[in-house]
């Protein structure tokens, strides 16, 4: 027995004769998409801010380390390179030691944070990305919660607790603040229309397969 051979045309008339399941499907499972995407998944946010650690505490010239910090030439006075260095490296053992749950106990004591949800120094850590922004002396500070308001209360702590679990380990140098967290004003996840695309994509995928199937079966 030959098996019969499908044209383009037999393929169109069988798409063709459950057209209404190929337009119908795809919305129906746009809907359900969007739907689940509203009242299902907690939405995230996701704030900033970037600090600088510099390995000194001289302020002026008349400070016993400014010499230390700086060099002189014809041009004039500029950054010594080696305590630039130095600060990028202390930056990145920074990022290390505030990954810690020790540090992350340390936020969460803080007298003047007020966060709406509570928090454990280990789902505090996992929150919380700490990175040398091009193995330099700047380092960025990520957050990602669902509540909003906390993204901004938690990064103030952290950089409050900073300032003194630095010194802690380091005898001398400063932390600053060079960006503030601002308040996220829309969630970065999930992506409602990107989320209704795929919905509508897989019911047409899935119609298209199912009218297919059905004109197989009859012939």
């Amino acid at each position: 027995m030959m098996k019969r051979q499908f044209s383009i045309k037999d393929y169109l008339n069988m798409l063709l004769a459950h057209i209404k399941l190929i337009v119908i499907l795809p919305f129906i499972c746009a809907f359900l998409s969007y739907t689940y995407t509203i009242f299902l998944i907690t939405p995230t946010y996701s704030t900033s801010m970037m600090i600088y650690v510099k390995n000194t505490d001289a302020a002026s010239e008349n400070d016993s380390d400014y010499e230390n910090y700086v060099t002189s030439n014809s041009s004039g006075t500029r950054v010594n390179p080696y305590n630039m260095n130095t600060s990028a490296a202390i930056a990145q053992t920074c990022s290390l030691l505030f990954s810690t749950n020790r540090f992350m106990t340390e936020v969460l004591a803080d007298p003047e944070l007020e966060t709406e949800n509570s928090y454990s120094p280990g789902t505090l850590k996992g929150a919380v990305t700490f990175t040398s922004v091009n193995d330099s002396q700047v380092m960025s500070v990520s957050i990602t919660l669902t509540n909003p308001n906390d993204t901004v209360q938690i990064l103030n702590a952290i950089f409050r607790q900073s300032e003194k679990y630095y010194k802690g380990y380091f005898p001398t140098g400063q932390i600053f603040m060079v960006e503030e967290p601002n308040k996220p004003s829309a969630p970065i996840s999930p992506n409602l229309s990107t989320n209704i695309i795929y919905g509508f994509g897989a019911g047409l995928a899935v119609a298209v397969g199912i009218a297919l199937l059905i004109g197989f079966i009859d012939t």
